[in-house]
């Protein structure tokens, strides 16, 4: 890969801290289930490396990989699970995740993401799923979002 894993990954993490600050309160990398998070913990991030696909589209062309990462959003919505929808949590912080995915047209170039010079792009691929009463009380709520990155090899 032109650029080492390691850099794509934090550089990633990096970007869902500096977005979502303020919005999440706890990030890792580090995979778990919900209730090892801790309510007091959420909204919490946590960025998952799931697959990497060697690509090539022609043999005159360069390669590339496709770098799956999944993030997912634990939220809770407090005691008031009666007043307080699952939605109004979680859609700001989706909403956010979708911006902090945008090239930054002040670097100089739309084919240049993270600010890495070989990322090709990085977006939201496929279905947000949004899981909502993960608890009896119905107050914890999942989001999984599939991130895709195409990073020259």
């Amino acid at each position: 890969m032109l650029i080492p894993r390691e850099t794509i990954y934090s550089t990633l993490f990096a970007t869902w801290q500096t977005a979502l600050a303020g919005q999440v309160q706890f990030f890792t990398r580090r995979p778990d289930v919900y209730h090892n998070v801790g309510m007091d913990s959420m909204p919490a991030l946590l960025q998952v490396e799931r697959r990497e696909t060697a690509m090539k589209a022609s043999p005159n062309m360069p390669g590339y990989w496709r770098i799956e990462v999944q993030v997912l959003v634990y939220f809770a919505t407090g005691a008031d699970v009666h007043h307080v929808i699952p939605s109004q949590v979680i859609n700001p912080i989706l909403d956010s995740i979708e911006t902090a995915l945008q090239p930054n047209p002040l670097l100089g170039s739309y084919e240049q993401y993270l600010g890495l010079d070989g990322v090709r792009q990085v977006t939201i691929s496929g279905q947000i799923e949004i899981i909502e009463g993960l608890t009896s009380s119905g107050g914890v709520a999942e989001a999984i979002i599939p991130i895709e990155i195409l990073a020259l090899s």
